[in-house]
């Protein structure tokens, strides 16, 4: 029999009570799915999540291509007016113990596209096998990987609230932290293939929480952090000049080729 039943256009919490009754006489192990694709359940994303400890509900699928359509925004490969929502949908998932899995890859045949589109970013990848995608070893040559974007918190901060199995995982592909997660996560995105590798200030400077720079959808206390003076010291310099030669990213993947040649 199957297995789960996935139900569309939820948008409040009484949606996954009525599914549950309409499945009362169903076998006990059956689990109910759900997509999140529609404005109105944005806001109400932890009540949603919530409904876990009492229901069938199980799994969040994010519809990108209906929200897009909803917020008559445009669905590019970075997704930026859904990063926000995605990690609101994320967080809300991980709070009440859900699986969520993301949104559908419309250019599928380009299997370049298809993997940069999924977020690149390190803080994602440990979390079971579906997140594997976001581990170094999946990258493509045209990615711009990142240990963690503006709207995450630091690699530091994320490790202090960690759950086990993350830590165990973490430690697992990159070695041992000994609480001090940053510079592992650094050097992993900086030995990938990607194009472009980029390590946030706070990461480099293995700042935790209160270096925080965004939290989407909180009105208050964002964008307000700035590098301590006198942080960027001489043995920081030496450290990231090794890295940079030792993984070959001393040249501007965005310089042109042919003004180059001229210099």
């Amino acid at each position: 029999g199957a297995d789960a039943v996935l139900v569309p256009k939820v948008s409040a919490p009484a949606d996954i009570d009525r599914y549950q009754s309409a499945l009362s006489a169903a076998p006990a192990d059956l689990q109910l799915w759900t997509m999140i694709e529609t404005c109105a359940c944005i806001p109400q994303l932890d009540a949603i999540a919530a409904k876990a400890r009492m229901t069938r509900l199980s799994l969040f699928v994010m519809g990108t291509n209906d929200l897009a359509k909803e917020m008559r925004a445009k669905l590019t490969p970075e997704r930026t007016p859904f990063l926000p929502f995605l990690s609101l949908a994320v967080a809300a998932a991980r709070a009440h113990g859900l699986a969520i899995l993301d949104g559908v890859c419309n250019e599928f045949r380009d299997i370049e596209l298809f993997r940069a589109e999924a977020e690149q970013g390190l803080q994602f990848g440990f979390d079971g096998e579906g997140a594997r995608i976001h581990l170094p070893h999946k990258f493509s040559r045209r990615t711009v990987s990142y240990t963690g974007t503006h709207d995450n918190d630091t690699t530091l901060g994320w490790w202090r609230t960690a759950s086990d199995l993350q830590k165990a995982s973490a430690e697992s592909y990159l070695g041992p932290m000994h609480e001090r997660p940053s510079w592992p996560f650094i050097r992993a995105n900086s030995a990938s293939i990607a194009q472009i590798a980029i390590a946030p200030a706070q990461d480099v400077l293995e700042l935790g929480s209160e270096a925080r720079m965004n939290t989407p959808a909180v009105p208050t206390g964002n964008w307000s952090w700035r590098a301590p003076e006198g942080c960027w010291t001489e043995a920081l310099a030496d450290e990231l000049a090794a890295l940079t030669v030792m993984s070959d990213r001393g040249n501007d993947p965005l310089e042109n080729p042919a003004a180059k040649e001229r210099s």
